[in-house]
């Protein structure tokens, strides 16, 4: 048991250690994700408020607010990046509304479940006599009202109305006795002869779908749909109706439903469950199998002493139940009807009976926009909407908005934290030291240190070099010189660092032999060694490296330069840097202008397949003014499901492979650059220690696999 558990921990150390080594090895350049946070005051007064605060756990409107917003601050990337998803959490509330309309034609508004209410329009039909027959919401928030034989519609929940028809069934004289929005939007009036009357355009136009269907059985004073877009409606004779086609057909379910108890019904409704209430008189009757069968679970909602007969029943969404009596009481249950508690007294103020109740849920809201900027105050952004999961925005700076909304006042949204994940586009500056070069043996003890670096995030910071265990600092990154007063053999490091702290090196080797001078030679003598693969400049212009040569070094770390097969040419290209991304393969070359005047150079770039087959080509041209040198980078696209190793051919002409002998470069491309280091050898090196310590790991719980069958046996 002690053995076993000796081995766990050792696999976990393996891994931790290994994770370590790996982020050595790639010099914490990962490419993968960052994340910015926030979720405190500290982080959230960075931005700005705007009729909003931070109230101790989140930001949310002031108080009697009904809209405001907060602009984060800018976030920096440091470097062109790419912002993948905006995540926020927080809290939007529902406010539940419960509407009433009075016989003086005034809606009344309640926020509270009933305790509170606010007259919201004052005769909603303008004088066109004072009454209502129903009212309702529909699935999009239309607030109608239907009375007599007239329609109306508010589309700001109650403040303001329209009438969208004035005679609904044409010249037939028949008023409205109930009326309801189906789970469809249609619209439906069951009038005083019984007959069913839709409409199919928000009461704009109305048919008749069904004559006298209840047989002359007496008006309807109660009707309701459930979740399976059922309707039920209840008659004077207490008889219960269903119809399943948007009232084109009626069927009896309950023939008395209050066994004989009078013949009366003063309103109905249904919960989420689809439980049906009817109101009679002071009486509650219930029906849990849809209208089959029903019972009396209150024959008194309003208790002793009060005489007053309900009016009005609705339900809201948390299957509570509401009641207004003739006396303007408002009473509410939270058990289905068994109980009921006074709420509000005479909610009115005495204006008259309340023949109708609807209820409507209200979220509040948060809405975010974002904006991606080059400039540091994000002043060159455009706000815009975006899919927050998938924001796939690219610049350096970032910026968000949140508008903050809610039906009421009292009710507010609130924000708690805002997470923004972004990814660095970044890699580490290519450096190239043309002076002093390798094996060369210098007779003079001022040495030039020139050098050339490219970044192609241009956000180089930093340049410095290593001479004999001393750092100098590099002032601009610009070429400078060196003193060395003792022969022998030295080494050199230049260092390149961006402002994200990538880093990249170069080493050269040299060798420093100043001869003493006889007095009697009147002459100094010296030599300036063989030329390595530098070469003075003379001898750039006059040889060409062989095509051996290069062909065969495909070592990324040792490629060689070439020169045009041209001798008249007098130019010299050098290959700095192969990276493998998914769909794409990045080059990084280095060409020199020899001649005394500027120079046009024409360049193809060929992937092959290991087949041969040519996989992608590109042409470049670049000009180089006389006596100059420069670095180019260049990406070629490949199909991002190619997984063969392929071949880089770089020649002055197009490439066919009839004379594919004659290229001056030919490299071979393996695997995909998941690091952004130094040179790929670091890559292969990372990938190779991955795979050792996937083995040890292997081994490890082999062991410990194979110790637990031993013991169990």
């Amino acid at each position: 048991m002690k053995r076993n558990s000796v081995i766990t921990y050792l696999v976990f150390i393996l891994l931790f250690g290994g994770f370590l080594i790996f982020l050595y090895f790639a010099q914490g350049k990962i490419t993968g994700f960052s994340i910015y946070e926030q979720s405190s005051q500290t982080n959230f007064d960075e931005g700005t408020y705007s009729n909003t605060l931070w109230n101790g756990s989140a930001v949310v409107l002031n108080s009697g607010q009904s809209s405001g917003n907060y602009i984060s601050k800018v976030f920096d990337a440091g470097i062109n990046s790419t912002w993948n998803n905006l995540s926020w959490t927080g809290n939007l509330p529902n406010v539940k509304y419960i509407f009433a309309t009075d016989n003086q034609a005034d809606v009344w508004k309640s926020a509270d479940s009933g305790v509170n209410w606010n007259l919201i329009k004052d005769d909603y039909n303008a004088g066109d006599g004072n009454g209502v027959t129903a009212s309702f919401f529909n699935s999009s928030k239309d607030y109608f009202i239907v009375y007599n034989q007239d329609v109306w519609i508010s589309k700001d929940f109650g403040v303001s109305w329209t009438k969208i028809n004035d005679d609904y069934n044409g010249a037939e004289g028949q008023n409205a006795y109930t009326a309801i929005a189906d789970k469809n939007d249609a619209l439906l009036i069951i009038e005083g002869d019984q007959d069913v009357w839709k409409s199919a355009d928000s009461g704009i136009s109305f048919t008749k779908v069904s004559t006298d269907f209840n047989g002359g059985n007496g008006n309807f004073f109660g009707i309701s749909v459930d979740s399976s877009n059922i309707i039920y409606a209840v008659d004077a004779q207490a008889d219960i109706w269903k119809s399943a086609d948007s009232g084109v057909s009626w069927s009896l379910v309950k023939d008395d439903y209050n066994a004989g108890a009078g013949n009366n019904a003063d309103g109905m409704a249904v919960d989420s469950n689809n439980i049906l209430y009817i109101l009679d008189l002071q009486d509650i009757w219930k029906s849990s199998d849809l209208g089959i069968s029903w019972t009396k679970i209150n024959d008194d909602f309003n208790g002793a002493g009060d005489s007053e007969n309900g009016k009005s029943i609705t339900i809201d969404s948390n299957n509570y139940v509401y009641v207004i009596d003739g006396g303007e009481d408002v009473f509410s249950s939270t058990d289905s009807g068994a109980t009921f508690t006074k709420i509000a007294t005479n909610f009115n103020g005495a204006n008259g009976i309340t023949p109708t109740m609807t209820t409507i849920v209200r979220q509040t809201n948060l809405s975010v926009k974002t904006k991606v900027c080059f400039v540091s105050d994000c002043s060159d952004g455009v706000w815009q909407n975006a899919d927050l999961n998938n924001l796939n925005l690219y610049g350096r700076y970032f910026q968000y908005s949140v508008n903050f909304s809610t039906p009421d006042s009292g009710t507010t949204p609130s924000l708690k934290s805002v997470s923004i994940d972004y990814t660095i586009n970044n890699s580490a500056p290519n450096l190239i030291i043309s002076s002093p070069q390798s094996e060369i043996v210098y007779s003079s003890n001022n040495i030039s240190l020139n050098f050339s670096i490219s970044d192609l995030e241009n956000n180089l910071d930093s340049c410095w070099y290593e001479f004999e265990n001393v750092n100098h600092s590099i002032s601009n990154c610009s070429n400078t010189s060196f003193s060395v007063s003792v022969n022998g053999n030295y080494s050199l490091v230049v260092y390149a660092n961006d402002s994200l702290n990538y880093l990249n090196s170069s080493n050269i080797n040299f060798t420093i032999y100043i001869p003493e001078i006889s007095s009697d030679s009147g002459s100094s003598g010296g030599s300036s060694g063989g030329s390595g693969s530098g070469g003075s400049s003379s001898s750039s212009k006059k040889s060409n490296s062989s095509v051996t040569e290069v062909s065969a070094n495909n070592k990324l770390s040792n490629i060689s330069n070439f020169s045009s097969n041209l001798v008249d040419e007098q130019i010299e290209i050098s290959l700095i840097d192969i990276n493998r991304v998914k769909g794409f393969v990045d080059a990084e070359y280095l060409v020199k202008n020899l001649a005394d005047e500027d120079k046009e150079v024409k360049l193809y770039f060929t992937i092959l397949g290991f087949d041969e087959t040519i996989k992608a080509e590109i042409e470049e041209s670049n000009t180089l003014s006389a006596d100059s040198e420069k670095i180019f980078g260049t990406r070629i696209p490949v199909d991002k499901n190619l997984n063969e190793e392929l071949i880089l051919i770089v020649d002055f002409k197009k490439y066919s492979s009839f004379v594919s002998e004659d290229v001056p470069i030919r490299s071979s491309i393996s695997g995909f650059s998941i690091l952004n280091t130094e040179k790929n050898k670091n890559n292969l090196f990372v990938i190779a220690l991955s795979l050792l310590f996937f083995i040890i790991i292997l081994f490890a719980l082999y062991r410990i696999i194979r110790n637990r069958k031993n013991r169990e046996k």
